[in-house]
């Protein structure tokens, strides 16, 4: 199927990788779970714990039931969400549905939309947007949510949900193979970089949202994807492959066979803590963003519970994992960052590098990109 965006992977997009489980590097796709470092780091399960606000423990429900991801992402929710949930609230059993997917996760609430069994629901930002028009999703009652005050405005999405982490695509490159670093995405016209760039295949939602970033660069965007197509038309000379996902790319870089890639900030940290000598480049003319969101669900059995796990998600404890065990953005503004991670993540001024796109134009849209993108690249 021509995915949404590899949506099944588009956000995760469109379909990429459609599998909750995580492997070392795989990356956001609208429909995928997070992945991160092979070995997480120790320091999410030391941060500081949410001082805000909670109801207390005999106001919330005898369980809670959750659309939720597996892999890299379930081990952090276990030890920086989970964990202090429970301890919170030790009467309240809390109850994980891995459906498989974001995709998956919409069509488990759509089945349900009469007798919701879902409290809370964790998905890509296009199977949000989706679940929102279906009229699945509760808007906050920022009277609950106190902890909503605490998250940047790149992750809030109107009136629903935060999200629970903020992804970016951004340019890798080898630095003992590239004399000039590119600083943003119109150095990749540079003849200097003659066959020494891979680009994500469509299939993955990184090209999707490469090719509105390089659309919107050049007078066009989303709803104009034509400047984008020019812009590639222009820079093919540089492009010495494709690749499908995560390892491919990692091994193209062990080879040097490519010194530049289109790449998701996530898995090129955690390809670069692994020993794989890469810089990462925000471009300075926009990042592409890709947000997971969390929302309560339309007509939750247990709505005080659901209310605090979403808490629990936005708090320092489990922003932070986040950071170091899933090397993505944080969406409380109170997690910082660590120095030798600030190149991969965004934090502080370059949060307004981040770039969001209307996932919904996208999804109208993305099989005739698709068919475009083929025809040039064979």
């Amino acid at each position: 199927m021509k995915k949404l965006l590899s949506i099944a992977l588009v956000l995760v997009l469109l379909t990429i990788a459609t599998a909750c489980g995580g492997g070392n590097y795989t990356s956001p796709s609208s429909d995928s779970s997070p992945a991160g470092p092979a070995t997480p780091s120790s320091a999410a399960s030391t941060s500081q714990a949410s001082s805000e606000p909670q109801l207390a423990a005999d106001e919330l429900e005898n369980q809670i039931v959750i659309g939720d991801w597996g892999g890299v992402w379930n081990e952090m929710a276990e030890t920086e969400v989970y964990a202090p949930f429970k301890a919170a609230y030790p009467g309240t059993e809390i109850v994980s549905d891995f459906p498989g997917s974001s995709g998956a996760i919409l069509a488990k609430l759509e089945a349900q939309k009469n007798s919701p069994q879902f409290d809370v629901a964790l998905m890509t930002e296009l199977m949000t947007i989706k679940a929102i028009q279906a009229g699945l999703l509760e808007e906050i009652d920022r009277s609950k949510l106190p902890e909503m005050d605490n998250v940047v405005e790149a992750a809030i999405m109107g009136n629903y949900g935060p999200a629970v982490l903020l992804g970016e695509v951004g340019i890798a490159y080898n630095p003992n193979l590239v004399a000039t670093p590119p600083t943003k995405w119109a150095d990749l016209a540079n003849p200097e970089y003659k066959d020494m760039i891979a680009l994500p295949d469509i299939a993955n939602t990184s090209a999707i949202l490469f090719l509105c970033q390089v659309a919107t660069n050049n007078g066009g965007g989303e709803n104009d994807i034509n400047p984008g197509f020019s812009f590639l038309e222009g820079m093919m000379d540089n492009v010495k492959t494709t690749y499908k996902g995560d390892p491919d790319i990692q091994t193209l870089f062990e080879r040097e066979e490519v010194a530049i890639a289109v790449w998701w900030n996530g898995p090129a940290l955690s390809a670069k803590q692994n020993g794989l000598d890469i810089e990462y480049v925000r471009p300075a003319d926009g990042a592409p963003a890709v947000r997971y969101f969390i929302n309560v669900v339309k007509g939750a059995p247990h709505p005080n519970a659901a209310y605090r796990m979403v808490a629990q998600y936005i708090s320092p404890q489990a922003q932070q994992g986040v950071v170091d065990m899933v090397n993505y953005g944080p969406t409380n503004k109170n997690v910082q960052v660590p120095e030798e991670k600030k190149a991969f993540i965004a934090t502080g001024d370059d949060l307004a590098k981040l770039v969001n796109f209307d996932w919904a134009v996208i999804a109208e849209n993305s099989n005739d990109w698709t068919d475009r993108w083929n025809k040039l690249f064979g």
